[in-house]
């Protein structure tokens, strides 16, 4: 079929017509002149009519389409995995030229036109040729862009990859959606990788377990391979199996888990982590538990006697699991212990502690008595005990309204979390002596001046709150990071954990928690915001191998509650390396996925019949536009030639 399109605009047809007329009128004129034979004359009128009619033909801007039916064979395009990790050991030996020297893949050549695609961060299409000479060494493993490039394409009917399975980059193989009218098959390389076992994280007991209480306790499981893990998680304390579970944990990522358990006799119980599969048991990792004495045993001892020291005895020995003792009873009671608590008066000169190395709450005493009266006292860290109520701001006009107290001259060690409006220090903390210094006197006052008062119980709170700190949390307020340095590859997801403690102190719906990643030099990356109301796990991932930093931010109300930072060290990808054997399971269910079929790479023949070799009919379409024609351009400009030629010849102009 034969269709003339004829695209110029009416002006144009116009000026065509009257340049027509003028030929017209010329050429009869040239055949009248006598000056030329008349031989010569019909030449040049020829000539010259062919050269005014491929200009018109030009100028007119004139379309030919020539269409034709005919039958094809069905265009499939092979879509090659040529990573590294598919010349690894226990890959059968993976050749290209071997495949395409295939009796198989010969048949289906002949049958079929075949197109390679290639190159997973560049994809195009390779002649067999060209294939044959591309190394087995790419870096990374992207096979969704081989087919997206290939479905994008718009002419094939038919994908075939051949692949181990092991893509870590783009889209997964299990989540990728092709268009409905295109089939893939999927051929596989490789043994099938053993199954790998997911590593305990973030154990946690609470921090000072005594006889008698429940135990709570939190850890994480991290799945590290590129499936879903579906398996059975067994718990073990002692010999005594408490604990046991069916999990699920996605593909490269991790899970958290909590629970309750009864408590404890006294003394150290181990608790181990153990996999259960096909009724064998493996264990993954074990934690040591000590379980304490019924009560929290605390030694005060003041030296002259200090009233400080005498009203925090009064308040504690009203509490449940508190015991106290005074410094002459311990060592009668308990010769070769230590107490968990030491709370005394004391001066780094003339009062040292009497007990080394445990938690202490320690009253700094001036022996030059250089005291000044306190003012107004201002919250510089939002620590659990100097948290009276939900609003920050409300918090701080509860500490302003207190009663003075006499505040010493301290000069030694220790971050300011509390002081004056003067710049003197209340309270400090010393997390590497583990010592909690109050550098004032007279805080009984708070607790007898309080009835009645809006800040009645503060003293309670700050001194039960105190107790807890040194005991309970080790240094940890609000939240932390699950750990210190974090270890990973380029490209691979990074799991971070941020625990969270006294939740219910917080304004859980004013409260926000935000993770930012940030490069060596602190520079922000990239950030997320996450829920407050439980611990959270997020992961990043990061394409190139360097020293980043991780930062968990606690906010309330606006106000920076607490923070904690950690390091990540990423290594250059290795993924290629790391991740052993095959997943010819994913393979099979993108072909099964979208209706085409599986084959290993040792069974290639049983494919040849599974791809369609029907021929269709297609219509081809061949296209003329005239202004685009250099042939009609250099025949014009001939033309031309050949009439200056003979015009020369005969003696004319």
């Amino acid at each position: 079929m034969l269709n003339i399109d004829l695209t110029a605009s009416k002006i144009v047809w116009v000026l065509a017509a009257l340049l027509i007329c003028y030929t017209v009128y010329w050429i009869i004129r040239s055949l009248k002149d006598p000056y030329y034979p008349s031989t010569i004359r019909n030449i040049l009128a020829m000539l010259r009519t062919a050269a005014i009619l491929i200009f018109i033909i030009i100028f007119l801007d004139i379309k030919i389409t020539h269409i034709i039916d005919r039958q094809v064979e069905p265009e499939i395009a092979f879509c090659w995995d040529l990573s590294q990790s598919m010349s690894s050991p226990g890959n059968d030996d993976f050749s290209v030229t071997d495949l395409l020297r295939s009796s198989s893949f010969r048949a289906m050549d002949r049958q079929t036109r075949v197109s390679h695609v290639a190159d997973m961060l560049d994809p195009k299409i390779y002649t067999e040729q060209q294939l044959r000479t591309i190394p087995i060494n790419e870096a990374i493993s992207d096979n969704s862009k081989l087919l997206r490039w290939a479905e994008k394409q718009a002419r094939f009917q038919e994908l075939v990859l051949i692949s181990d399975g092991r893509s870590y980059m783009g889209e997964s193989l299990e989540s990728i959606r092709l268009s409905k009218d295109l089939t893939v098959h999927t051929i596989g390389v490789g043994r099938v990788a053993e199954t790998e076992l997911p590593s305990l994280r973030s154990i946690r007991f609470p921090d000072h377990v005594l006889q008698g209480d429940s135990i709570a306790l939190s850890w994480s499981l991290e799945n590290p391979s590129d499936d879903n893990m579906r398996t059975e998680l067994i718990l073990m304390k002692d010999e005594e199996e408490v604990y046991r579970q069916e999990i699920e944990i996605p593909a490269q990522r991790m899970k958290a888990f909590d629970h309750t358990f009864s408590p404890s006799n006294k003394g150290v119980s181990n608790w181990t982590w153990l996999i259960g599969e096909n009724g064998e048991k493996t264990e993954i990792g074990s934690e040591n538990l000590y379980v304490h004495p019924s009560a929290i045993r605390i030694v005060i001892h003041a030296d002259p006697p200090d009233q400080d020291i005498a009203m925090i005895s009064t308040v504690l020995s009203r509490l449940e699991h508190i015991d106290i003792y005074k410094d002459t009873e311990w060592k009668i009671s308990f010769p070769n212990e230590k107490p968990d608590l030491l709370i005394q008066t004391w001066h780094p000169d003339t009062q040292v502690k009497i007990f080394q190395d445990i938690p202490s709450i320690l009253f700094y005493r001036d022996s030059k008595d250089n005291y000044i009266t306190s003012g107004e006292l201002l919250v510089v860290g939002l620590q659990p005990y100097l948290y009276i109520d939900t609003n920050p701001i409300t918090n701080s006009r509860y500490w302003k309204a207190l009663p003075p107290i006499q505040i010493a001259n301290y000069q030694g060690d220790g971050i300011t979390i509390m002081e004056t409006n003067q710049g003197r220090p209340v309270v400090l903390e010393n997390k590497k002596e583990q010592n909690l210094i109050i550098n004032a006197s007279g805080l009984w006052r708070w607790n007898l001046a309080g009835f009645e008062k809006d800040w009645d119980g503060i003293y309670i709170h700050l001194i039960e709150g105190m107790v807890n700190e040194q005991i309970r949390r080790a240094g940890k307020s609000y939240l932390a990071l699950d750990e210190e340095i974090y270890s990973s590859f380029a490209y691979q997801p990074i799991n971070l954990r941020v625990e969270q403690y006294n939740r219910e102190l917080l304004d859980l719906d004013e409260t926000t928690l935000r993770v930012t990643l940030m490069d060596s030099s602190f520079e922000e990356i990239h950030h997320k915001e996450l829920g407050a109301r439980s611990d959270n796990i997020t992961s990043f991932i990061l394409k190139e191998a360097g020293e980043y930093y991780a930062k968990a931010e606690l906010f309330t109300h606006g106000v920076l509650l607490e923070s904690d930072t950690a390091k990540i060290l990423v290594e250059e990808n290795n993924m290629e390396f790391s991740q052993k054997g095959s997943d010819l399971g994913l393979l099979k269910q993108l072909a099964e996925r979208h209706g085409g079929s599986y084959c290993h790479i040792n069974d290639l023949d049983s494919l040849q019949y599974k791809i369609s070799t029907d021929k269709h009919w297609e219509q081809v379409n061949r296209v003329f536009i005239a202004r685009r024609s250099y042939l009609l351009f250099i025949l014009m400009f001939l033309l031309l030639c050949a009439d200056w030629v003979i015009r020369k010849r005969n003696g004319g102009m």
